[in-house]
Order: structure tokens, then C-alpha cells, then sequence
């Protein structure tokens, strides 16, 4: 039913002023009427109604669509006490498929379903002496082998995910101060995306490698956490144990380090005594 705005701005009025006229009621009945007679003649008490024309919010596909599409999936009927019972609905993890990729020394390839399970892990290993677009090249070549290995149509591919070095400007979009790849004032969207068919999202490495630990690793269990990559051994104790006392001074929070499955193990390299999570292997050590 259609919401009449002269009319319901009319009977707002009325109710707020019974309410003035009741509540706020005078002995003498002639200033009562006067109180009245003001109340509805002003104009200062209300204004409107002011009708604002807005856009309708854009509307996206229902339930029933993405099931009709395979996106999601039908797995039983739910408990009611009465009435109906509730239809229960999950991801259909094999509908799509994903495609993480970290670039860096000792990179790698993950093949995933839609829930984040890990079907394929290999490694990759980019030559820095190559430029982006070579290694764009390699690596589009990798993913249409594992897509051979698995029998995967284009169509089954949602996406790839690629974690870049050196920082990555999103106003650019562009990558400064890789050391390791030498790479400076390259456009790692328009590199990635002119290989591939499928989106592409691309990323700082250590970004994504955050963000994943907080989502499907051991970072679920911190609500704050640092995430810090170190690409070489770290001789200097002194140095991360500073660090994470700094850290934990300036943010007032525990700093836990996270390691790369790349690295060599953590008390190795004289952390024995500090927070650390050794990420991609059993070994943990808090």
C-alpha cells in the first residue's frame, strides 16, 4: 500500500498538536482556544511535508537465482516447532574455483574451491631478471596447466588473486621499491589483467598474506595481530626483539610474528625467545 504524504503528514500534525493542547493545558479556556488557534495557523511548528526523490536501491539476485545458478546449494530442512520448516542453504564449494598467487623469492601457486579448501599447492619460483610482463606470462602458462591437470572449463575459474612485492599504490595502481625484483613505477593490475581471462585482484603479498592468516589461519584466533615478512635470514635478535617491544609499546597489544612456510625455522634465527607463528607448517610456538 502506497504511503500518501500529504495525508500523513496532516494526521502527524493533529496527534502533535492534541498532544501540546492536552498536556500543556491552561485553566482559562480562552487561552486555550488562542494556544489552538496559533498551534494550527503557524507555520513555524511544521514544515512539509518535503518529499526527496531518491533512486530505488538496486536489487540483486535472489536465493532461488543463485541456487538455480549452482552458486549455492539445498542440504535439508532445518527444525521448527511449527508451521514450515526452514530450507538450508550452503556455498556450493565445487561451483567455481580460485587461483592464489604469491610472487615473490619462493613463491606459489594455490588451487582452491569456494570455500577456501586447498586442492593444489606448487611452487613458483619467478626469475627476477625477468620484467612483470614476462612473468605475467609464466605464470598464465602455470595456471592454464593446472586447469589442464584438473579439467577445469573457463567457466569454472571465478577469479585470481595475486600478491605482488614492493608497495602497491592504489591511486597508481603501481608498484614502487621492489628491491628483490627491481621493479619501480609498474602497473601490476594492468600487467596481470592483459594475461589472463578471468578478474584479477592484485595485492602487496604481505597484505594478502595478513588478511588470509586472519581469515582462514592461526590469526583467527587474535583480534590484532602484526603481519610481518622478513626475505632473508635475520641474524640480529636485538633487532626484532626491539621491534616487537616498539610495536607493542606504540599499540598497546601482544605482537605475535608470522612467518612464511619459505623460511627457515624460526629458532633458527634466534627467535627462541619471542611470539612466533611459523604459518604453513605444524610447528607453532606462542
Amino acid at each position: 500500500m502506497a504511503l500518501d504524504p500529504l495525508k500523513t503528514s496532516d494526521e502527524i500534525k493533529k496527534a502533535y498538536i492534541q498532544y501540546l493542547t492536552t498536556t500543556f493545558r491552561f485553566q482559562d479556556e480562552d487561552l486555550n482556544g488562542e494556544l489552538k488557534e496559533l498551534l494550527n495557523s503557524s507555520e513555524k511548528l511544521i514544515k512539509g511535508p518535503i518529499i526527496e526523490a531518491i533512486p530505488p536501491f538496486e536489487t540483486g539476485r535472489s536465493l532461488k537465482d543463485l541456487i538455480q545458478e549452482g552458486i549455492l546449494k539445498e542440504v535439508g530442512k532445518g527444525d521448527s516447532p511449527r508451521g514450515k520448516k526452514p530450507l538450508l542453504i550452503d556455498i556450493n564449494s565445487d561451483h567455481q574455483y580460485v587461483f592464489g598467487v604469491e610472487i615473490s623469492r619462493k613463491g606459489q601457486i594455490i588451487l582452491c574451491n569456494l570455500i577456501g579448501t586447498v586442492l593444489e599447492r606448487e611452487q613458483f619460483f619467478p626469475d627476477p631478471s625477468q620484467g612483470p610482463g614476462s612473468i605475467a606470462k609464466q605464470l598464465s602458462n602455470e595456471i592454464s596447466r593446472l586447469c589442464h591437470l584438473f579439467n577445469l572449463e573457463p567457466n569454472k575459474v571465478a577469479g585470481i588473486g595475486i600478491g605482488t612485492p614492493g608497495f602497491l599504490f592504489k591511486a597508481g595502481p603501481l608498484i614502487n621499491q621492489s628491491p628483490f625484483f627491481g621493479w619501480n613505477g609498474i602497473n601490476a593490475v594492468q600487467v596481470f589483467e592483459s594475461s589472463f581471462s578471468y578478474p584479477v585482484l592484485v595485492e602487496n603479498v604481505a597484505k594478502a598474506s595478513a588478511l588470509a592468516e586472519k581469515m582462514y589461519g592461526y590469526g583467527k584466533q587474535f583480534e590484532d595481530f602484526f603481519y610481518i615478512i622478513f626475505t632473508c635470514t635475520i641474524k640480529n635478535r636485538s633487532c626484532c626483539k626491539y621491534l616487537s617491544v616498539l610495536l607493542s609499546y606504540l599499540f598497546h597489544a601482544r605482537i605475535i610474528f608470522f612467518f612464511p612456510s619459505f623460511m627457515s625455522s624460526p629458532s633458527q634465527m634466534s627467535f627462541k625467545n619471542l611470539p612466533y607463528i611459523h604459518t604453513g607448517r605444524n610447528a607453532k610456538r606462542i
